[in-house]
This record gives C-alpha cells, structure tokens and sequence, in this order.
C-alpha cells in the first residue's frame, strides 16, 4: 500500500511539471514576439574614475618594472580607492597599478579625491606619488621611476646618516647634509 502511493506521488508530480511546460510552450509560442518591448540595458562599467600608476627602473626607464612591489594607499582620500578587481588588495600586473574609485566616490566640483600612492620594493627605494583627481578627470596616469639603491645609475650617489635621541626626545647632536 505505502509503495503505491509514493508511486502515484511520482506520476502526478510528473504530470504536473509536465503540464507546466506545455501550458509555458502553448503560451511563449502564441506570442509573436516575447521579449518585444522589453528593453534591458546591463553596463559592464562599473566605474568611471581610473588612476594608473606605471613602474619603471630607473636603470632602464623604456621597460616596466615587473618585480614583487608592496602598495600602501594614504591620504584624505585613501578610504575610497580600490584595486581595478574592487577590492583593497592593491595589486601592480606588468609594471603597471590601476584603481578606481566607485560611482558614490566620485570627485565633485570642489571636492577632488586626493590620495598618495606608496611603492616598496626589496633593494629598491620607496617611492610616493601624489594623485589629485578632479571632476571630469576620468583618467589620471603618473609615472613611478623606481631607483635600485644596490645598484644605482651613473652619476647617482647615495648616502645615509644616522641620529639618536636623548631622553627629552631631541637629537644629541646637530644632523649635517651636505649636497
């Protein structure tokens, strides 16, 4: 008696959906056109502000710096700016970094987005770069030319110095430079 009746369940849940899909298919091809009228408009631009930052050794300024770089993002602004994925991963592929900002943080007339791009680079030096993007400016690009400071171009010089502090937090004694 039970198997009967899970049987019966199965043949009149099959009927059912098949009827379903005979009334949709009497219904859709009665129709001349079923999507007439019907417009859908999907824009794959997500975003309208990209800033673009192109890394270069500065040993060799022609090609893209391709190695393993760590980017920070600071300023007024830093909180509205995003990898080219949407995400706060800040990622460089082939010399190159591109972010974006999304449509409720887009500058204004009178309130530009202002942040600054941090580059670290094993030997090489951190470089910064300031973005000021303003209203209509879709796009912004700077150069970053990073210098390798084990191996720096001819004619470049390096050099450090080193300071302490005394207690009261001031240095113990007079820092020089000299160019």
């Amino acid at each position: 008696m039970y198997l009967y009746s899970i049987k019966a369940l199965i043949r009149m849940n099959l009927i059912r959906s098949f009827a379903l899909f005979l009334s949709l298919t009497l219904l859709f091809s009665a129709c001349e056109d079923p999507i007439k009228d019907i417009s859908l408009h999907i824009s794959p631009r997500m975003y309208n502000y990209v800033m673009e930052v192109e890394m270069h050794d500065f040993a060799n300024p022609d090609a893209p710096y391709t190695g393993e770089v760590q980017i920070e993002i600071t300023g007024p602004d830093a909180n509205k700016i995003y990898n080219v994925d949407g995400t706060k991963n800040y990622e460089a592929k082939f010399g190159r970094l591109l972010l974006i900002t999304n449509a409720a943080n887009e500058p204004i007339d009178g309130d530009p987005l202002e942040f600054t791009v941090k580059i670290s680079s094993g030997e090489y030096m951190d470089k910064e770069l300031n973005f000021l993007v303003e209203n209509g400016q879709t796009y912004s690009s700077l150069d970053a030319f990073l210098i390798n400071r084990t191996n720096l171009p001819q004619g470049l010089v390096s050099s450090g110095t080193s300071a302490s502090l005394n207690a009261n937090g001031q240095l113990d004694q007079p820092v020089q430079f000299s160019t």
